[in-house]
């Protein structure tokens, strides 16, 4: 007898996936989000021409799916206003947005709020307010929104960054002539407008940033 060897190559190895890893944080803080995690085709990988792991790498899930506390905002401008609440622009068939002098209200959930003001002549302002759905101030216009004349794609959108936008001028308080008090706004919000004064801007807020 004669003995030789043969198919000396190495055998092939099919993949088989590893443990997933953790969950991701909740993509909302209420009012339902996804968290995702991940596995990789590691244990062992598959080689020598063996195959690929079957299944999904990804895993998804929902969370936070309380419903989300209501957000009460009021707000005006000097002269005509346009409010976006979540990227969803408020109806004015009440004409509130025309009449400066008058509040609009709005209540229900929400996370940003976009708002576009024009002056057509004279002083230049908008003020507004936020309450949580206990009737607490939680925020309201002051140097720390953000503001730009000349907006991006996407402006009123809840995740639009304002890196690039300026911080507000505050331009009297609220009760100051010639507006004076404003409907329940909050006494502690600010007439704002932006440095440079001009016709129209653009301002916005996300709750909890």
């Amino acid at each position: 007898e004669e003995v030789r060897e043969c198919n000396t190559q190495d055998c092939p190895v099919n993949g088989e996936w590893g443990a997933f890893g953790d969950w991701s944080a909740c993509s909302e803080e209420c009012g339902g989000g996804q968290q995702e995690r991940s596995r990789e085709c590691n244990n062992p990988a598959p080689a020598n021409g063996g195959e690929y792991c079957v299944g999904d790498s990804e895993e998804v899930r929902e969370c936070n799916n309380q419903d989300c506390p209501e957000s009460k905002l009021r707000a005006t401008c000097d002269d005509i206003l346009e409010v976006y609440v979540d990227g969803v622009k408020q109806s004015d068939t009440d004409n509130s947005f025309i009449n400066w002098p008058k509040e609009s209200v709005f209540q229900k959930k929400f996370r940003s709020v976009a708002l576009k003001c024009e002056n057509v002549g004279g002083p230049a302002g908008i003020l507004a307010s936020i309450e949580n759905d206990q009737g607490t101030t939680i925020l309201s216009t002051d140097s720390s929104w953000k503001c730009t004349s000349t907006p991006e794609e996407g402006w009123t959108e809840t995740d639009f960054s304002t890196a690039n936008w300026q911080n507000a001028v505050k331009v009297g308080d609220h009760g100051d002539s010639p507006w004076g008090t404003i409907g329940d706004i909050s006494p502690d919000a600010d007439w704002i407008w932006l440095s440079g004064n001009p016709l129209t801007i653009y301002c916005r807020i996300t709750l909890g940033n």
